[in-house]
């Protein structure tokens, strides 16, 4: 379920108002979803007409408008209206564009990549850094960690469970829903569990999250929706911002997003232990060198004897 704006009004509505409303939106209840449309339908009225004008556009009372203005990010509803009249005021950022079967090669190359530039200033913008912070130090601490994602998530994982390994850290990650649930079963006490999933809606990464729990490890969430299953059963939820979609309806660059947390996640963990992971680093560099392409040898060059 997503939400389906004009685009004509876009540029009219402020941008962290739209990124916010577009994660909560699958996850509101009926009478805030109806008056969310209505709010991003009429943005000049917004800001113009008071909120009891609003409130009867939108068939819904006082109140509920108050807490949808919270659930958007604002202090209240007065809070919202200015921010609606500051954005007629000012210039209109990047909006998201989806991938049409019209567009040229070289437009959907533009489009891709400022999808792509957008969800990493959208997810810098809204991720919660005391959130980031206990993440960090689950990180930072684990004896061992586990990464779990379903599809393209599975590759993220994958990714970055690499990554950790090549420093020494006991790190794992299967793309079998099967595998992952073993894996969590042999989490203890002291370990971190991250779970991967844009809509926060994969069954075989909630399921495997909750046996970590049950085990005694910290769990994380990287999804894009604050309120999914997913970020409500985590005890540390990193939120994304990944909304532009090509043709097909598919999020152009929802992964982009949720490996640049992760990769910051692995570069703090190497700044708290240099000295201590330099040599594992070397060593796992080495290693693989075997694998390696040799430069080709000089013209004329002679081997010895």
């Amino acid at each position: 379920m997503s939400l389906s704006i004009d685009e004509r009004l876009e540029a009219r509505i402020p941008h962290g108002c739209l990124v916010k409303a577009r994660s909560l939106y699958p996850a509101l209840k009926r009478a805030e979803r109806g008056a969310l449309v209505y709010l991003l339908g009429h943005p000049d009225d917004v800001r113009s007409v008071s909120i009891a004008v609003i409130a009867r556009g939108a068939g819904c009372g006082l109140a509920t408008l108050s807490r949808l203005a919270r659930r958007l990010g604002y202090a209240g509803y007065p809070e919202l209206k200015a921010a609606f009249r500051a954005q007629a005021g000012g210039t209109a950022g990047v909006v998201y564009r989806g991938i049409s079967a019209q567009d040229s090669p070289e437009a959907v190359l533009e489009k891709v990549f400022a999808a792509s530039m957008e969800s990493l200033r959208d997810t810098l913008a809204v991720l919660d850094r005391a959130q980031y912070a206990r993440a960090v130090e689950a990180v930072r601490r684990a004896r061992r960690l586990l990464f779990c994602g379903l599809g393209d998530a599975s590759q993220v994982a994958a990714a970055i469970c690499q990554k950790f390994l090549r420093a020494g850290i006991d790190a794992h990650a299967a793309e079998d829903p099967d595998t992952q649930m073993m894996l969590a079963a042999h989490l203890e006490p002291g370990d971190t569990a991250v779970g991967i999933s844009h809509s926060g809606r994969s069954v075989p990464v909630m399921n495997a999250l909750a046996e970590g729990h049950g085990r005694g490890a910290t769990t994380i969430a990287i999804t894009n929706y604050p309120r999914s299953p997913l970020a409500r059963r985590a005890e540390v939820v990193l939120l994304t911002a990944d909304f532009a979609e090509d043709l097909n309806g598919e999020v152009v660059s929802k992964r982009i997003s949720e490996h640049c947390i992760l990769e910051s996640l692995y570069i703090t963990r190497l700044i708290g232990a240099q000295e201590s992971l330099s040599e594992a680093l070397e060593r796992a560099r080495q290693a693989v060198t075997v694998y390696k392409a040799q430069p080709p040898r000089a013209a004329g060059a002679r081997g010895a004897g």
